[in-house]
């Protein structure tokens, strides 16, 4: 067997397995193989974005306990209350496979919609927030036209007269719905707790929201 030397094509395969993101890692083991045959042949690798993922699931082997438990965690939400579950794990430990294999367990169960924010290093204060109100916002694009009529009705009145100007200042694309946010002032922290607000309102009025960050 050859030997690697530790230059760049190393250091970007060694990127490729521990990046934050999934999107940002190799997308199975076969791609993972091929860089590693080419970067020990002396040709460039591709890295994990020169791949396609895989048509077929991976299998969620010995994880159906932690499916109960998010389950359960969602059955005890109520009309007034949430539930908060920390999954933990280090990266490529299946936190991602989890989560989307209990997605249709938790449609199943009630959850109105299913929205996912992934927050990345170095993010810009309320990036979280942005990205959970914009998922909502994809949600509605990829419903039936009664589905997307009453979710833009439910963000309508969830906003209201004073957080809607909030709202698309953090997530711009909003001010289609919303109309723009320009001229908004608010107090440190105000921006944070207007958009968590609106989240809130939104599983009352549209009905409960499953939110995976």
């Amino acid at each position: 067997h050859r030997l690697l030397d530790l230059g760049s094509d190393v250091a970007h395969i060694i990127r490729g397995l521990t990046a934050a993101s999934p999107e940002e890692r190799y997308p199975d083991a076969r791609a993972l193989l091929n860089d590693l045959d080419r970067a020990s042949g002396g040709r460039e690798v591709r890295g994990p974005t020169g791949y396609a993922a895989g048509h077929r699931p991976v299998p969620l082997v010995a994880r159906e306990a932690e499916l109960l438990e998010l389950v359960r965690a969602w059955a005890s939400v109520g009309a007034t209350s949430g539930s908060v579950v920390v999954v933990r794990g280090p990266r490529g430990s299946g936190k991602s496979r989890l989560l989307s294999a209990v997605t249709p367990r938790l449609r199943e169960a009630g959850a109105r919609r299913v929205l996912e924010s992934r927050c990345r290093e170095g993010d810009p204060p309320l990036a979280t927030l942005r990205r959970i109100l914009e998922a909502y916002l994809a949600s509605l694009e990829q419903a039936s036209p009664e589905d997307r009529l009453a979710g833009e009705a439910a963000l309508l009145a969830a906003a209201g007269d004073q957080l809607g100007p909030f709202a698309t200042l953090i997530a711009p694309k909003l001010a289609g719905i919303l109309g723009p946010g320009a001229g908004v002032e608010a107090a440190s922290g105000g921006f944070a707790e207007g958009a968590a607000e609106l989240v809130l309102r939104l599983a009352r009025l549209d009905g409960p929201q499953a939110i995976f960050v």
